[in-house]
């Protein structure tokens, strides 16, 4: 008694353990992303158990027909545990796919609202500063990420100098991040990246921690806590065989989830056009966190 006892206690912790993974706003948000999901989950478990105990006498008929028992056809048999069995492979299926994209789907918003609380720096068209979390942009504007090296940091400063007021009117804030422990890029890599981005020539980006800034180009807050949240990407792209230090770009959209990866610095001709194209569309998401 005092062995199941410990049992029952160690499994509720375990449950206690796996209801804290995540928070009630964040499985809220994962139902309302995919309602039919919890319905398969509540339906399909039921579904296999009905499934498994057809199986289960069409199996013993089975037995009793090949052990010389008569009374029951044997193709119609064979045919019925066949269906059985087939559904409850389906039906399993079924269930081990949305425990996966339920899995998927919670880290995603997990990792959301950990950036949502992240801060950037930007300066306003007066010159006066704000540090805003990143859920500040919500609905308004479209952040872009750019992690890499200094070399791509810096040709990101450049990019969103020049486009300063084609990205600005598009609300576009573009955020470099400078990784640590990365290579240096090649100068001629260097080169194909500012031309990819429409970088022409030399661009005067104004010198000092802070005077680079402006309405289209901030300031990761706390470093360190950007450098963290960014290893799941690095890891990403070098398992696909890309250099992190020749950048990453993630497009965080108005909802707070990024839908788009790539690689380099983005062009902010095209950048400004797409992203205008985006914030010109009414957009409404509840907002957890």
């Amino acid at each position: 008694a005092r062995g199941g006892r410990r049992g029952r206690v160690c499994a509720i912790s375990m449950q206690e353990q796996d209801t804290k993974e995540y928070t009630r706003n964040e499985r809220l948000r994962e139902e309302i992303e995919s309602p039919f999901r919890k319905a398969r989950q509540f339906l399909v478990p039921w579904l296999i158990a009905s499934a498994a105990l057809a199986a289960f006498i069409s199996g013993t008929r089975m037995l009793a027909i090949l052990s010389g028992v008569t009374g029951y056809d044997l193709q119609e048999t064979a045919l019925n545990l066949f269906v059985d069995v087939a559904a409850i492979g389906v039906m399993g299926f079924i269930v081990v796919r949305d425990k996966k994209a339920e899995g998927k789907s919670l880290e995603r918003i997990a990792r959301s609202g950990v950036l949502a609380a992240m801060r950037v720096e930007v300066a306003g068209e007066t010159g006066k500063s704000a540090m805003l979390p990143m859920k500040a942009f919500r609905r308004s504007q479209r952040v872009t990420i750019v992690a890499g090296g200094p070399e791509v940091v810096n040709a990101a400063k450049e990019m969103a100098t020049e486009g300063r007021e084609a990205l600005t009117d598009a609300g576009v804030v573009v955020v470099p991040v400078q990784l640590r422990g990365v290579s240096p890029v090649p100068g001629e890599k260097v080169e194909a990246i500012r031309s990819a981005a429409g970088i022409t020539g030399e661009v005067a980006v104004p010198e000092g921690d802070d005077a680079w800034m402006s309405p289209c180009l901030g300031k990761a807050v706390n470093p360190d806590e950007w450098t963290r949240w960014l290893k799941d990407e690095v890891e990403q792209a070098e398992a696909q065989g890309l250099d992190p230090a020749e950048g990453i770009v993630l497009n965080v959209e108005r909802s707070g989830f990024i839908k788009k990866r790539s690689v380099g610095v983005p062009n902010w001709k095209e950048h400004a056009a797409i992203s205008k194209k985006i914030n010109s569309v009414k957009y409404g998401m509840p907002s957890f966190g």
